[in-house]
């Protein structure tokens, strides 16, 4: 147990090995759907997969470069601190999409009419999925504490400060697109029963 915590408090987690695994694991198997989901034209599944791949990449990155220290490294750790800030909005609102989108299709309507939509639906959803997150990236630049924090092990993550703004920026998009998701969840099921 003392050599536990002395390989712990003397920066060595216990977490290096299975994390950049696991990392490349997912990010292989998302990168591997992904190019079947490219000539499928659903851009809620492409945007979604994609995010998710780029999120484990990160986390491969960032555990291999900050192995048991702190080092700074200023042009990378503002690019990625700023990734992770967007980085669960874009995961709420790919889901949404996908949600709007199982919804589209599961309504009873032609199927001409679905391919004619298809188009209108991802042009749709390409605005809430880069308009939303550009509307809020200049926001965190008002709760954040500082530039970012670095983590050992993990790298840089966003430095932000608790309070009330911090709330409403970061909390509430991604809980009501969570909330929208739900409720076309539930009506794609009312649609399919």
């Amino acid at each position: 147990m003392e050599e536990l915590e002395t390989a712990v408090a003397g920066g060595y987690s216990h977490l290096f090995p299975a994390v950049p695994i696991l990392a490349v694991i997912s990010t292989t198997c998302c990168l591997l759907i992904l190019r079947s989901f490219i000539k499928t034209h659903v851009f809620a599944i492409f945007w979604y997969l994609y995010w998710i791949a780029l999120g484990n990449l990160l986390l491969l990155i960032n555990t291999c470069i900050w192995r048991g220290n702190v080092r700074n490294i200023p042009v990378y750790s503002d690019i990625v601190s700023r990734i992770w800030q967007i980085y669960a909005l874009e995961i709420y609102l790919s889901i949404l999409c996908l949600n709007k989108f199982i919804w589209t299709i599961s309504r009873p309507a032609p199927s001409v009419k679905v391919y004619d939509t298809r188009r209108r639906i991802n042009r749709i959803d390409a605005a809430i999925v880069f308009g939303i997150p550009l509307v809020m990236s200049p926001l965190f630049f008002f709760i954040s504490g500082g530039r970012y924090l670095i983590i050992e092990d993990f790298g840089p993550w966003p430095f932000v400060t608790t309070s009330i703004e911090t709330f409403l920026v970061m909390m509430v998009p991604s809980f009501v697109a969570g909330v929208i998701s739900i409720t076309f969840s539930c009506l794609s099921c009312y649609n399919f029963w």
